[in-house]
């Protein structure tokens, strides 16, 4: 994989990791 499909996976897992938490909050 290249960085920036790595970066953008990072950031995806990220961003659902936080829309995660906004619903359990």
């Amino acid at each position: 994989m290249c960085p920036k499909a790595t970066l953008l996976f990072m950031l995806e897992k990220r961003r659902r990791q936080g829309l995660w938490f906004q619903f359990h909050t």
